[in-house]
């Protein structure tokens, strides 16, 4: 084993697939997961197990378990073999019994996954962050940057508890979570789970049969309001259709003709700050793009998966905000899984009244309405923010060489 040490501030690297949407899905996905504890690692892993990442559709993986530096030791981040034993250096000096244990409880279970899928998978590596809480966001986002990464997938700081109702499990990773949000280099998913139904299949093996016989199928629905985190959940769902074992319902929320006719301001919403700023707008130019966008992107996917009996494609008039939540309601246990997007500043009217009720901003308004319990406890969701430089609140700053993190990478 060897020790390198690095600073922690880097010039940011130049690549261009800084998110899915307009990539290949023969070209290589590269992707950061995120793991809080060993509580994550089944939801990460089934989220895997859809992802349609064969051979022909490859992935680099990048495991990330996260543990909060306590004291004044240097921040470190350990790459561990794909096989054999688990190196850890210096010891106890700065890594508690618990905290090893479950590394090593997580590296195993990744491993095992590899193993099992053999080079369906492309490349898996596991890594481990010892940083403190305030700055881990820095050593995600930098980790994203080295491997030229196309999305971060973020387990969210809240998890099932036995009555169904989201608890706190992980509430200092909340802010963690959000400050990757605000500064990512590239696209971010954040996944709530609530026990996707991938472990309800006969075996992993079946997951991956060609014919997908004897499979269990996973529903998915992707909730399609408009504007870039909607085209780049879409972008994910696609690619998971490509699965023998995944059925995708895209439903597509349009202005009804009581909106339509409504001559007046609409909103601008920005999810970046603190506070929802509302900034009153015409019905302008911008929103006008944004929906000649959706439109191309949504023909586009219409043409290439009609043929496709897996994919269904539904559009639903909306007059008021309600009736978005009423729609969901109705959709309630069919599906397991629900992919939206965030909404970004996101020009659309029916999501407006929606917004003052959010209590989680980092999921958007859809996604924030699809954890209530009332909604349903059953079905998971993944909220999708697209990679945007105009949008990223990412400043660079080269620290002076006092600031320095260990690497330590398993020869």
């Amino acid at each position: 084993m060897k020790i390198i040490c690095k600073r922690i501030g880097k010039i940011p690297q130049l690549y261009d697939q800084r998110s899915l949407q307009g990539a290949n899905f023969s070209e290589k996905l590269k992707l950061i997961t995120c793991i809080h504890s060993t509580r994550n690692v089944r939801s990460i892993i089934n989220l895997l197990e859809i992802s349609n990442i064969t051979v022909q559709h490859p992935a680099s993986v990048h495991v990330t378990h996260l543990i909060e530096l306590l004291g004044h030791a240097p921040a470190m981040l350990i790459e561990h073999e794909s096989q054999g034993s688990f190196f850890w250096n210096l010891g106890s000096k700065l890594f508690c019994d618990r905290g090893r244990a479950e590394s090593d409880q997580i590296i195993k279970e990744f491993i095992e996954y590899t193993d099992q899928h053999g080079n369906s998978t492309s490349s898996l590596k596991v890594f481990t962050v010892v940083s403190p809480i305030n700055t881990m966001h820095e050593d995600i986002c930098s980790l994203a940057e080295d491997k030229h990464a196309s999305l971060i997938i973020l387990p969210f700081h809240k998890q099932q508890g036995v009555d169904g109702k989201l608890e706190d499990t992980n509430i200092e990773f909340g802010g963690v979570n959000q400050n990757v949000l605000d500064v990512a280099p590239c696209s971010v998913a954040s996944l709530v789970d609530r026990g996707l139904r991938v472990d309800s299949m006969s075996s992993s093996s079946e997951l991956y049969s060609d014919d997908g016989q004897g499979c269990e199928q996973v529903q998915i629905a992707m909730i399609y309001i408009g504007g870039c985190d909607d085209r780049e959940a879409l972008t994910y769902a696609w690619r998971m259709a490509g699965h023998s074992s995944v059925n995708l319902t895209v439903i597509r929320f349009l202005e009804g003709e009581q909106l339509s006719d409504i001559d007046q301001p609409i909103d601008y919403l920005d999810f970046g700050d603190s506070d929802v700023e509302v900034e009153n707008l015409t019905i302008s130019a911008q929103k006008l793009r944004e929906i000649q966008v959706d439109n191309e992107f949504l023909m586009d996917f219409q043409e290439q998966t009609s043929y496709d009996r897996s994919i269904c494609y539904l559009e639903k008039f909306i007059n008021c905000p309600g009736e978005i939540i009423s729609s969901l309601r109705e959709m309630g246990h069919d599906f397991d899984l629900y992919m939206v997007g965030k909404g970004q500043s996101r020009l659309s009217f029916p999501t407006i009244g929606l917004v003052k009720w959010s209590e989680f901003r980092e999921l958007g308004p859809i996604g924030d309405i699809l954890i209530t319990s009332e909604f349903t406890s059953t079905a998971s969701v993944l909220v999708m923010q697209q990679y945007s430089n105009k949008l990223s609140k990412r400043s660079f700053v080269v620290k002076s060489s006092e600031e320095e993190k260990v690497t330590i990478i398993s020869s």
